[in-house]
């Protein structure tokens, strides 16, 4: 689902930024990039912990996103028996979770 549900018309390249930003779309990547740790950032710090450094991990969600907005979660001890290894990899690879 798309943040912006409706048509917009972008009438020359020099508004093109700020249209698409109203449009809840980051253009600039490295902006995008960013938001996007700072997002982690602050959701794993509202769990109490940090998120891992993935640098690949974050280019990945970098360029799926439009604009970032993070959430965090947990999840019940009994599905977290397994190797740590084995769940990061899972979620990171399956998911696009940053492990926190």
């Amino acid at each position: 689902m798309f943040m912006q549900h409706k048509k917009i018309k972008i009438g020359d390249v020099a508004e093109y930024e700020t249209k698409m930003r109203q449009s809840q779309v980051i253009v600039s990547i490295e902006e995008r990039k960013e938001m996007v740790r700072k997002e982690v950032d602050a959701a794993a710090a509202a769990l109490g912990g940090r998120a891992l450094p993935d640098e690949d991990l974050l280019d990945i969600v970098t360029n799926l996103v439009e604009i970032p907005i993070a959430t965090g979660g947990k999840f019940d001890d009994v599905f977290l028996e397994l190797p740590r290894e084995i769940l990061i990899t899972s979620m990171r690879e399956h998911q696009k979770y940053f492990a926190v």
